[in-house]
């Protein structure tokens, strides 16, 4: 639970859990996590490239002190992101960006807890360190006198709410929520909605099941003809983030199509890294309130929405050929390969 020593101290209150506990939470825990479908699989991997992976450092950690404070040490930054002691400031800040966007994308908010570790047991003014822990999905809930608590398993707590659900109080200014912006949160509904009907009617166990008799010859069904309908129904429910499906189903798009949804996917990537990044410099600066400093996060080498806007207006105008915003957009956008 907690990152403290012996004699240590830790403010954390929160719990990171995988045992099973009461059915509603289990609800509510699966309405806010990535549905289990090998579509929704593989969506999740892809929003991580939000950063490309081929890339060479993209993050910069700028820290200045505040008022009399020392200069801040940004290991202690990469600590408080990776939870590692050899983890580096610029790899911690990409590993962290990558692993929030889907999680953020499924579950629209994600809370995190500041983790203060003190000296000893009784100072409560001068932390030592701080690490930044996830909570899980769909588990913390802000009650209406403004007290959030975080529903856990019954071991853990004798508290229970009026349905019996077992429950931790959390330090309220401590916590720290990712959220989408009602643009992102507009155009992740639909997507994320789908995915979770397809999961519940069990899309991918009924594909294999119809595979297996078409090569058995125990079914009049025409596959093709299915995948083709399948296809365009999971094509149309990608549409709003431009998302193509690794262009499992691309068999009768025109290049010109698949070139404009890798743009359009690529401005989705693009938008939300910027809100992560956004909400991620908001909470390291929440934590350096209590520390000195000041900090700043910034990636460079990375396309911005007015670059992805103006690849667009190329495209659309003739400026730029579809095989070469392709290659633009699925390399991240960071260099053109044919001007």
């Amino acid at each position: 639970m907690t990152a403290a020593g012996e004699g240590s101290r830790s403010s954390r209150r929160s719990y990171y859990f995988y045992e099973r506990t009461h059915p509603l939470v289990e609800k509510r825990i699966r309405m806010a996590s990535a549905p289990e479908g090998q579509i929704s699989g593989l969506l999740s991997e892809d929003l991580k490239f939000v950063i490309p992976y081929e890339n060479d450092s993209v993050a910069s950690l700028n820290l200045s002190p505040l008022g009399d404070h020392q200069a801040p040490n940004s290991q202690m930054i990469a600590e408080a992101l990776s939870g590692e002691r050899r983890a580096t400031p610029h790899n911690a800040i990409e590993t962290f960006i990558r692993q929030m966007a889907p999680r953020l994308v499924f579950s629209k908010e994600v809370w995190v807890e500041l983790e203060y570790i003190y000296d000893n047991q009784f100072d409560d003014t001068t932390p030592r360190a701080f690490f930044i822990r996830m909570i899980p999905p769909g588990t913390v809930e802000v009650k209406r006198n403004g007290v959030p608590i975080q529903y856990v398993p019954s071991d853990r707590t004798p508290l229970t709410d009026k349905k019996g659900r077992s429950y931790v109080e959390l330090e309220r200014s401590n916590l720290f929520a990712f959220t989408l912006s009602d643009e992102l949160s507009k155009s992740t509904k639909p997507v994320t909605d789908f995915l979770r009907i397809s999961e519940r009617e069990q899309e991918d166990a009924r594909e294999m099941e119809l595979l297996s008799q078409a090569a058995s010859g125990d079914t009049t069904l025409d596959l093709s003809e299915h995948l083709k309908q399948k296809g365009d129904i999971v094509n149309r429910a990608m549409s709003p983030i431009g998302w193509d499906v690794r262009r499992l189903y691309s068999g009768n798009q025109l290049e010109s199509f698949q070139s404009w949804r890798q743009l359009k996917f690529l401005r989705f990537k693009v938008t939300l890294r910027n809100r992560i990044l956004a909400d991620l410099n908001a909470l390291i600066n929440q934590a350096g309130q209590d520390f000195g400093f000041q900090a700043n996060i910034e990636l460079s080498g990375l396309p911005t929405v007015l670059e992805v806007d103006a690849a667009m207006s190329d495209f659309e105008n003739g400026r730029k050929s579809a095989s070469a915003v392709y290659q633009w957009a699925i390399l991240g956008g960071t260099s053109w390969e044919d001007r």
